[in-house]
């Protein structure tokens, strides 16, 4: 065989086998990172009763390409996320892959002060698993779903009414995590940071 011929085989053959392998370690490390939050990370938080603490992560489907291309959080963040919300001894209850019921019942209970939305989303709204997206003009009823605090760890958008601007008094906005653009892990911390400052 040509000197030629059997480096182009060989190099064909290699690239094969990564675009064969590659999506498949991708998709495993997916898996196996929801798998380590659910059954590890989030283990002995509460969803069977309300506390004064809620963390909403979004559920997903494991059959929309979508879910295995952009994950709706990474381990890091939640780990960010209930550092925070367990400052200071509070109970906190953790709801992964609620339905739209479960976070309507959330947002009513007055027991619950402060409420966490981890994944993605909007300024508007929250995507509660890989399709299904909760618009937050749902809750335009201060009286009804008021809360202290209500943290939007997920992107927002120059445009539309954020959460807080729903449900929580104005003199503690400053106090609620939003952002009105993309965010990454690196933001998270910093900001969640500059909440604890402001406490």
């Amino acid at each position: 065989m040509n000197p030629l011929t059997a480096g182009w085989v060989l190099w064909t053959g290699i690239a094969g086998w990564m675009l064969l392998l590659v999506p498949l370690l991708w998709g495993t490390g997916v898996w196996l990172s929801h798998v380590y939050i659910k059954y590890w990370l989030l283990r002995g938080y509460s969803t069977a009763r309300a506390t004064e603490v809620a963390v909403i992560l979004p559920g997903v489907n494991w059959r929309s390409p979508i879910a295995w291309l952009k994950p709706n959080f990474h381990s890091d963040d939640i780990k960010i996320v209930l550092a925070h919300a367990g400052r200071g001894g509070k109970n906190v209850s953790v709801y992964n892959d609620p339905d739209l019921n479960t976070v309507e019942r959330l947002m009513r209970d007055k027991t619950v002060r402060e409420v966490y939305f981890v994944g993605h989303g909007g300024t508007d709204f929250f995507r509660l698993g890989t399709e299904d997206v909760l618009c937050y003009c749902r809750f335009n009823d201060p009286e009804k779903y008021g809360k202290d605090f209500v943290h939007q760890v997920h992107c927002g958008t120059a445009c539309g009414k954020s959460l807080r601007e729903h449900v929580v008094p104005e003199t503690n906005w400053p106090k609620c995590f939003f952002h009105p653009d993309k965010i990454d892990s690196y933001f998270m911390e910093k900001e969640f940071r500059r909440l604890v400052e402001l406490e």
